[in-house]
């Protein structure tokens, strides 16, 4: 069978697949009806700079790109290949090449900071990477600008920030628009948090790390939007509290806690306390925290203790919420790992086979042997484990 053999339809699906540098480069020009499919018919395109050569891609911009403007959806621009280390610069400095893509509702941008995005009045969705901050008023620019984007939906700051404490400054507009924002790597303290997000009035999900153990205001603005919260933290119980209660409609949470010496993070009780004094909406809750025990301790009598918090009514039938305890000498130390199943732990997190494990699960001997196998084989961001915590969890996803 020969690619001209196949309908229209199948090859405009196969279109959407291909970056449309390599599509007009193989199929453009080779006959009426390959031109009129990719200039007429053709519903999206997908335009990725970031291992192209200056000539393809001063050619796409001049010859391609403004035939298909109005079908870009997604624009991925980089300046780390060695041939074109200025390629995001070039794509910024030429007015007439941002000004074709609009309607584009994903733009990535790698390894640069792009101060001047506001130019892009159609972008929806931006997310920066693999880049390093060390300055805070350049980072504050560069919230200035993405705030300004009258559309922006989705907004992913996942790069490395050093902010100096309390010099953050909050950008000079509300962004009415932005519903889901990340910033999982910028480490913040409370006042600069809280001050970003009330610039952000409409912001529904928000992945954020928060470092300000010794912060010592009691409140913060009720911010009434915000349903799902995963947050990096060492904040105390105390200052989760009243985090927890400036979010009034939260129903959704993710805390990764840093090793703690507070026996508090370890008890389930404290953690019913809070969740039923501030989290009155909850319907997720997860949690992952690690803590050194003494050496002369006897480990599984420790564990059987922790664990015991957790095994109350309220978390057993009301909520289904199961959690669990790891640890290994040899491997580990003195560290137990803490969480609730399955793990929400952001790095990837491999339990040995050789490690020791407790849960509040209870033992189910028709898990399928195979899908405990594929669990210890398959590599994910989520935890490496040999039980799952409900048959059919519907947070339990392989990708």
């Amino acid at each position: 069978m020969s690619l001209e053999s196949l309908a229209n339809e199948l090859l405009l699906d196969i279109f959407e697949c291909i970056n449309a540098i390599d599509l007009f480069r193989a199929f453009y020009g080779l006959n009426t009806r390959f031109n009129e499919l990719l200039l007429v018919h053709a519903r999206i395109y997908h335009v990725d700079f970031q291992s192209a050569s200056q000539h393809d891609f001063n050619h796409f911009c001049r010859a391609y790109l403004p035939l298909i403007s109005r079908q870009v959806a997604t624009l991925h621009l980089s300046n780390d290949d060695d041939e074109t280390p200025h390629l995001l610069d070039d794509f910024l400095d030429d007015e007439s090449l941002i000004n074709q893509i609009h309607h584009a509702d994903s733009i990535e941008l790698v390894m640069k900071i792009l101060s001047n995005c506001d130019q892009m009045s159609s972008l929806t969705r931006l997310k920066i990477t693999n880049w390093s901050c060390r300055n805070t008023y350049k980072f504050s620019d560069l919230i200035h600008h993405v705030w300004l984007l009258p559309k922006l939906t989705h907004c992913h700051l996942d790069f490395t920030a050093m902010l100096s404490p309390y010099s953050f400054r909050q950008p000079l507009r509300t962004s009415e628009t932005i519903e889901y924002l990340s910033m999982k790597t910028v480490k913040f303290t409370f006042q600069d948090l809280f001050a970003l997000l009330l610039c952000t009035p409409n912001v529904r999900h928000v992945h954020a790390t928060l470092l300000d153990r010794h912060a010592s205001f009691e409140t913060f603005p009720i911010l009434p939007s915000i349903s799902k919260l995963n947050l990096s933290t060492d904040s105390s119980l105390h200052h989760l509290n009243n985090i927890f209660q400036s979010m009034p409609n939260l129903s959704h949470v993710t805390l990764e806690l840093p090793e703690t010496s507070d026996r508090k993070f370890l008890n389930g009780h404290s953690w019913q306390a809070l969740i039923l004094a501030s989290l009155s909406k909850i319907k997720v809750w997860r949690f992952f925290t690690t803590y050194s025990f003494h050496e002369e301790m006897i480990v599984e009598d420790h564990v059987e203790q922790i664990l015991d918090t957790f095994r109350t009514p309220f978390y057993l039938d009301e909520h289904r919420w199961f959690v669990r305890c790891d640890w290994n000498r040899q491997i580990t130390g003195r560290r137990l790992f803490l969480y609730t199943m399955p793990s929400c732990c952001r790095d990837i997190y491999v339990v040995h086979p050789s490690f020791q494990s407790k849960s509040t699960y209870p033992e189910n001997p028709n898990v399928s042997k195979g899908v405990e196998y594929l669990l210890d084989v398959i590599f994910y961001d989520h935890l490496f484990m040999k039980g799952i915590c409900r048959e059919k969890s519907p947070d339990f996803d392989l990708r």
